[in-house]
Parts: structure tokens; C-alpha cells; sequence
């Protein structure tokens, strides 16, 4: 699968991105820096989700976020953090 067409800043795909979706809000910096690196900044072509949808024409894994899959304590940690 083509990697869509982006002349903008930040990822094209962010507004059907679970991720970006359900962590674009949250106060952790952790997922703060996330977003504002790989969902609103130049990285978005470095993103695990991305790169996997492009790949597969299918969403990610609830779990994956934009540097790839965490383990799933430290995913549920993050998540407590907000």
C-alpha cells in the first residue's frame, strides 16, 4: 500500500487514528510529547501506527501507540497517570 500524500504538518491520518483520538487530551507529558511528535509533528512518518496501516490497510492494535507497542504494564501505567 502507498504511504498517503501529506504537504501539511503532522499526520494526515490523525483524525481516524485511535490513538490520537483517545490520547490527544490527556496531561501526561508522556503522551503529550507523543502527539505533539509523531500526530501533530514532522515524525508522523516514523509513527509505528501509521507505518502499520499503511502497510496492512488495517488499524492498529489498541495497544500500539506511536513508537510502537509497549509492554502492557507500562501501557495500563500511562494509562492510570490520567
Amino acid at each position: 500500500m502507498n504511504e498517503p500524500e501529506n504537504d501539511h504538518q503532522g499526520c494526515d491520518l490523525r483524525t481516524r487514528c485511535g490513538f490520537y483520538c483517545d490520547f490527544a487530551q490527556r496531561k501526561s507529558a508522556v503522551w503529550q510529547s507523543m502527539i505533539r511528535n509523531y500526530c501533530e509533528g514532522t515524525n508522523f512518518s516514523l509513527c509505528a501506527r501509521r507505518i502499520f496501516f499503511t502497510r496492512t490497510g488495517n488499524c492498529a492494535p489498541v495497544d500500539m501507540t506511536p513508537i510502537g507497542t509497549l509492554p502492557k504494564e507500562l501501557f495500563d501505567d500511562l494509562l492510570r497517570q490520567d
